[in-house]
C-alpha cells in the first residue's frame, strides 16, 4: 500500500524492513542489508503462512534500462531474516511495484504497481503473479489512454480471488478510484470506477469474508475541489457497493491504510488529518475504528508539532493494532523524518510508541504486516526506506500526543461505473539482481530484527 499523496518525495530513498516481537521497548537484535548502490525502496510487505516475508518496491541500479530508469523489485526473506531470492520486473522505462499480497492456494504472491514500459497510455496498472520460488506465473496490464496505477492488492483467503485498487485518469470523471476482481489464474472478472465530479483516489484495501473495504481520499463530496476528505467504501465480494462514507473536517484528510480484525467485526483506517490538530501543529496521524456496518466507534490522532502521518495498519487477532508511518515531530534532525510505529488496543488505548531515525537523513515506513504467531508473541514486519546507513537510531517516544477526537463520518453516494477494459499481456523482463548484502554508502535496503 503506497500513499503517493503524502509520500511523493520517497523516490530518493532505500528500503528497510523492521521485525518487532511483542513490544515492551524492543531493541535491534540483528540487521540484514540489500544494496544496489543507487535508488532502492519498498512500498509494501506481506507475510506467508510459513512466516516468510515478501517486500516490493523498485530499484534503479538493477533496472532493464541499465540505471536510466527503475524496475519493480521483489524480495523474499525467511522468517529468520535470510534473503531467499530477489527479482526485478520491467522494461526500458519506469516500472514500480506498490503492493503485494500472499495467495495461500499453491503458495503464490500477487504484485501490483504502475508501468510506463507496457500498456495503452502514459502509464498502466500492472498485476503479476509469482510462485514462492520466484518464478513469474502470469502478468497483466490494465488501463486506457491516460495515467493509471494500481496501488494495493488483497486476496480473499477462501476463494483466492484477487482484488486490486488504484486510480485512473483514463476512465470516469477527472481522476477516479478503480477496483478490479481477478480469478487466481489471472482472468479479470469484474472492474469498476468509483467517485464523483472531482478527484477520487483509492490508496488501500482489505478483504474479509463479509466484504471488501477500500479507502483513500476524495474532493468530490465536500463542495471545495481543493479540500480532501478520507473515504471508506465497503463492497461485497462481487464488487457491489454496500455503504460509502467520507470522514474529515474543515481542512485536508486522507486515508492511507486499512485492516480488518480476524473476525471481520472491526475495521481500522489510518491516515493524515489537518482538521483535528493542536493549534500549533501541522498535520497528524489518525486512527479510526468502525464496525462492519460502517458505524464509527472511536477516533484518535497522534503526533507532535510537525507533520506526522500514518500510512499502514495491521491487526493481530482482534485485540492488537499496529500502525506505522512517518514523523517529522520526533526526529533528531527536524528537517528529516523518522519512521514510527504505534501499538494500540481495540478499545483505542495507546500501548507503546517507538521510532527509528537517522542522524542526518530520511528514515520512513510505508506499510506493516503481522506474521504467524509464535509462542512468544506476534512478529510485526514494517517496510520502508532510508537514506542513511544502518544501524538506525532507536527512540522510545514519550511525547506523542494521543488525542480522542469526535469526527463523524458522512454517508455519500459515489458513481459506480462498470467497465469493459481488456487486460494487456506484457512481456516484462524478469531478472535476478545481485544486490550486495554488505553496506554500500548510498541508498541501501536493510532488514532489522527487533527483540523485546
Amino acid at each position: 500500500m503506497f500513499a503517493a499523496f503524502a509520500l511523493s518525495f520517497s523516490l530518493m530513498a532505500s528500503l528497510f524492513v523492521l521485525q518487532a516481537e511483542a513490544w515492551n521497548s524492543p531493541l535491534p537484535l540483528w540487521e540484514k542489508e540489500w544494496a544496489g548502490g543507487s535508488l532502492e525502496s519498498a512500498s509494501d510487505v506481506a507475510v506467508a503462512a510459513d512466516g516468510s516475508v515478501y517486500t516490493v518496491g523498485y530499484t534503479r541500479n538493477f533496472s532493464t534500462g541499465g540505471g536510466a530508469d527503475i524496475d519493480a523489485l521483489i524480495l523474499k526473506y525467511s522468517r529468520s531474516g535470510s534473503l531467499l531470492w530477489a527479482r526485478t520486473w520491467g522494461g526500458m522505462l519506469r516500472d514500480e511495484a506498490l503492493g503485494v499480497a500472499y495467495i495461500p492456494r499453491g503458495e503464490f504472491i500477487c504484485v501490483v504497481g504502475r508501468t510506463w514500459s507496457f500498456g495503452q497510455g502514459s502509464s498502466d496498472a500492472f498485476i503479476l503473479e509469482f510462485s514462492s520460488g520466484g518464478a513469474l506465473v502470469w502478468e497483466r496490464t490494465w488501463g486506457g489512454p491516460s495515467f493509471d496505477e494500481a496501488v494495493d492488492v488483497a486476496v480473499h483467503a477462501a476463494s483466492c480471488s484477487i482484488y486490486v485498487v488504484g486510480r485512473t485518469w483514463s476512465f470516469g470523471v477527472n481522476c477516479d478510484a478503480f477496483a478490479l476482481w481477478f480469478f487466481p489464474n489471472g482472468v479479470l472478472t469484474r472492474q469498476l470506477t468509483w467517485g464523483g465530479n472531482s478527484t477520487d483516489v483509492a490508496t488501500a484495501l482489505a478483504v474479509a469474508n463479509n466484504g471488501i473495504y477500500v479507502v483513500g481520499y476524495t474532493s468530490s463530496f465536500i463542495g471545495f475541489p481543493w479540500i480532501y476528505d478520507a473515504f471508506i467504501v465497503k463492497f461485497a465480494l462481487s464488487l457491489n457497493p454496500l455503504w460509502e462514507q467520507t470522514w474529515g473536517g474543515t481542512s485536508d484528510e486522507a486515508a492511507h491504510g486499512v485492516a480488518v480484525d480476524s473476525r471481520g467485526k472491526y475495521i481500522y483506517v489510518v491516515g493524515m488529518t489537518q482538521s483535528y490538530t493542536p493549534p500549533v501543529g501541522d498535520f497528524e496521524a489518525f486512527i479510526l475504528q468502525l464496525n462492519s456496518n460502517g458505524t464509527l466507534h472511536w477516533c484518535r490522532t497522534w503526533g507532535g508539532p510537525n507533520a506526522d502521518t500514518a500510512v499502514g495498519v495491521a491487526v493481530m487477532d482482534t485485540t492488537d493494532i499496529y500502525v506505522v508511518g512517518e514523523a517529522w515531530s520526533f526526529s533528531p534532525t527536524p528537517v528529516r523524518p523518522s519512521a514510527f510505529a504505534l501499538h494500540v488496543n481495540s478499545t483505542g488505548n495507546l500501548i507503546d510508541e517507538v521510532a527509528w531515525a537517522g542522524s542526518s537523513a530520511v528514515v520512513s515506513a510505508t506499510d506493516v504486516a503481522v506474521g504467524p504467531k509464535p509462542l512468544t508473541g506476534p512478529y510485526i514486519y514494517i517496510s520502508g526506506y532510508a537514506r542513511c546507513s544502518a544501524p538506525f537510531s532507536y527512540l522510545t517516544l514519550v511525547g506523542g500526543n494521543f488525542v480522542h477526537i469526535v469526527g463523524a463520518p458522512v454517508s455519500v453516494t459515489g458513481n459506480v461505473t462498470p467497465l469493459g477494459v481488456a487486460t494487456g499481456a506484457p512481456r516484462g523482463n524478469v531478472q535476478t539482481p545481485t544486490g550486495s548484502q554488505t553496506y554500500l554508502p548510498w541508498q541501501d535496503a536493510t532488514l532489522i530484527c527487533i527483540w523485546p
